[in-house]
Formats: structure tokens, sequence, C-alpha cells
């Protein structure tokens, strides 16, 4: 599922939940936010703070077993309709950042942010 929910509710709606509840605190956390703050640039304020008002895009996928979400964030919309079409830049910076969360444990697995120009 990409972009803004459907019509009829899609079963990784449920799911979501969880993972936005636990989002702002594991970007605050030092681990994250160190290996958040290496692809930064010079952004007043840490990703955690600035997330909040990103694009997302999600993906139910599975990984041994597990259910996982993939989520792709990004701070600027590109000009071709990103609710269908999947986002993929090169560089760019904490502008752009993915995580992974493990569903069935409730926890993210890992984060990973672009790189600057």
């Amino acid at each position: 599922m990409i972009g803004e929910r459907d019509a009829v509710p899609h079963p990784l709606d449920r799911r979501r939940h969880g993972f936005e509840a636990r989002l702002t605190a594991y970007l605050r956390d030092d681990r994250a936010a160190r290996r958040a703050a290496a692809g930064s640039g010079p952004q007043k304020n840490p990703l955690w703070k600035r997330a909040p008002g990103y694009k997302r895009q999600y993906v139910g996928i599975r990984r041994k077993g597990r259910k996982v979400i993939y989520a792709n964030f990004f701070c600027e919309a590109p000009s071709y309709d990103w609710r269908r079409e999947p986002v993929e830049v090169d560089d760019g910076g904490d502008c752009y950042f993915q995580v992974e969360y493990d569903v069935d444990a409730g926890r993210f697995d890992s984060i990973a942010v672009n790189g600057g120009a």
C-alpha cells in the first residue's frame, strides 16, 4: 500500500497504529538519532521533530516469516503521483529516510537515512 488510505480499510492500516505510536520515541532514541544525524544536513530541528510533517509510503512485507512494515519518508513531494509510485531519491540527506518495523515484536529494526550530495 502506497500513500493515503483507500476508501476500503486495508489490513496494513491496523498495524500502522503501533508503528505510528512508537515512531517519535524510536527517532528520539540515541542509536536511531545518531544514525539519522549521520545523514543529516544543516537542519535546525532534529529529525524526530520534523518527521511528523513528512509524506510517507508504507509497504507490508514478510521477512523470515515475520510481518514487517517498510516505510519510506520524504519531506518534499515529487512532481509525479507519489501516492501511486514509489519515491526513490539518491542523496537528499535526512529529507529522505526509511525505517523497518517488526509488527510481531512491536519494534523498529532499522533506519536508513539518505546521504548528502
